[in-house]
């Protein structure tokens, strides 16, 4: 007779090894003791690609304006005007000697909104090698400050200026920008208020019946730009307003044009410029997280990133030879980390743009390396 008790007892071994063996194998499976996580060479090039995107790169967007008078009556010939570059818009084909009418203009005013004047350049353009930069011998606050380290210890709205952005930083930025090739000519003081930029301006005569226009260029950035914070103060013979134009009409414009708006102004087609803010990229080395534990600088930019604290990188920026003179640009991060002898080294290489305050564009060469 067969001991049915003895084969029931084996099932119930084979059950249970069975499910002891699942339970060791999930949690290898799960939680991988002893495992060092392999890190696929593109994903961590991805990872440091991203994370140096969103914390380097910025953009300034760039508005030309072109000024001309409604008519003879508002010419300036060789003298300088101050002009306000108002929010109203106006039509030029209006006619008769009664002020025409006038309507709001947000296109300017999108632009200056909620910046200051640490955060707008303006720039008179030339028209030919002829041309001179408006001077006008008006005077100037004397007290305004002119300096990168004394312009971030601004205030505004309880907030500093620069907020992550060292003074230090931003002027050793700007000592490698100093290159003349990389200038942009033709900077001029201006005053701000919460709706117009008011601005020395040339307004001559045409002999047409077109105007003749001087252009300017207006950059605005969310980070500072501008470290020349001065104001005119003087009064001038000639102040006027400036509406941006509506319709079409031969020039000089009717009286009622000239009357309500003394001055016109179009805008060109903006131009939003991106690329490497140096004083962001020397940041890095002075990062650091709030609430975390984190060494200052490359530690911290390893988690931020989430990087794998086990895997090391850098990055180095490079002026590129392109037979023209070049801003001698050649900086690392970090400083002091790089791949030992004999380890595998993983390299993406791609060409960019560094972009200055002015809005200068540097071609320059990024080479992320990881190990």
């Amino acid at each position: 007779m067969l001991n049915k008790r003895g084969i029931g007892h084996e099932i119930d071994w084979v059950i249970g090894m069975g499910l002891f063996l699942t339970s060791v194998i999930f949690i290898f499976v799960i939680f991988r003791p002893g495992v060092t996580k392999i890190h696929d060479p593109k994903t961590l090039l991805d990872i440091i690609q991203d994370g140096f995107n969103n914390d380097t790169y910025w953009t300034i967007t760039n508005v030309p304006v072109f000024l001309h008078p409604a008519n003879s009556t508002y010419k300036t010939g060789n003298d300088i005007a101050i002009v306000d570059l108002s929010n109203k818009k106006i039509n030029v084909s209006c006619k008769g000697k009664n002020p025409c009418r006038t309507d709001n203009y947000n296109t300017l005013q999108n632009l200056i909104k909620g910046k200051d004047k640490f955060n707008i350049k303006v720039y008179y353009v030339k028209r030919d090698e002829r041309d001179d930069l408006p001077k006008p011998d008006f005077k100037v606050d004397p007290n305004i400050k002119t300096d990168p380290k004394l312009v971030c210890k601004l205030e505004n709205d309880k907030k500093h200026i620069c907020k992550d952005r060292d003074p230090e930083l931003i002027e050793q930025a700007l000592n490698i920008y100093k290159d003349p090739a990389f200038d942009r000519p033709g900077e001029i003081i201006y005053n701000l208020t919460n709706t117009a930029i008011i601005m020395p301006a040339l307004l001559e005569e045409s002999i047409t019946d077109q105007p003749i226009k001087t252009k300017y260029l207006v950059s605005a950035s969310n980070k500072p730009i501008n470290f020349n914070l001065k104001n005119i103060t003087s009064q001038f013979t000639y102040r006027f307003t400036a509406c941006a134009k509506v319709g079409e009409n031969d020039w000089p414009y009717s009286e009622g044009v000239a009357a309500s708006c003394n001055v016109i102004y179009e805008l060109g087609v903006e131009d939003v410029a991106e690329g490497i803010d140096l004083a962001s990229f020397f940041s890095l080395n002075i990062t650091k997280i709030h609430g975390n534990d984190c060494i200052q600088g490359y530690d911290c930019i390893k988690e931020k990133w989430k990087f794998p604290r086990s895997k090391e990188f850098n990055i180095k920026i490079e002026s590129l030879p392109i037979g023209i003179k070049q801003s001698n640009i050649s900086v690392i991060f970090p400083i002091g980390v790089s791949p030992p002898e004999n380890v595998n080294t993983f390299v993406r290489q791609f060409n960019s743009f560094v972009l200055t305050e002015k809005s200068t564009r540097i071609p320059v060469m990024i080479r992320i390396t990881t190990w």
